[in-house]
């Protein structure tokens, strides 16, 4: 009797494997993945062009973006700067506290950049990273190379 019992057991324990059918809950990782779609012009008048960049991203728990507009989840980082400057990002999924997997583009513009030097031009690129709800960082992407113009 013990013998049939184990085995019932140990089927239902299988059952219940198959019937999940060893689905992830979330199809991506619940650390933001980031990726650069474009950014753009490469050549910037100083005080004058902005720089267009769109991201695409990925979350498994979608938790990117904050209700509190003084709250950071985009960093962005002038290679001839030692610390990058935070922007507000709204949440990109409803705030209802249900985790879902999420993915879109993002699209944000760069203002004001300008020449440090006394040089007609300046050379740049510019790094970003995206911090969810829950810390996690993505990994670092960057620019291609932005030439900064008088």
């Amino acid at each position: 009797m013990k013998a049939i019992i184990k085995i019932s057991g140990l089927f239902i324990v299988l059952l219940g494997l198959m019937a999940c059918g060893g689905k992830d809950p979330f199809p991506y990782d619940i650390s933001p993945e980031l990726r650069i779609v474009s950014a753009g012009p490469e050549v910037l008048r100083e005080f004058q062009d902005s720089l267009i960049v769109v991201l695409e991203y990925k979350d498994g728990d979608g938790d990117i973006g904050f209700e509190n507009p003084d709250s950071a989840a985009l960093w962005v980082q002038d290679i001839r700067l030692s610390k990058p400057d935070p922007y507000f990002v709204k949440p990109l999924s409803p705030p209802n506290g249900e985790q879902v997997s999420i993915q879109g583009t993002l699209r944000f513009r760069l203002r004001g950049t300008f020449i440090f030097g006394n040089a007609n031009m300046e050379k740049t690129v510019f790094k970003i990273r995206l911090k969810d709800r829950a810390g996690h960082w993505s990994e670092e992407v960057s620019t291609p190379e932005i030439t900064i113009v008088k």
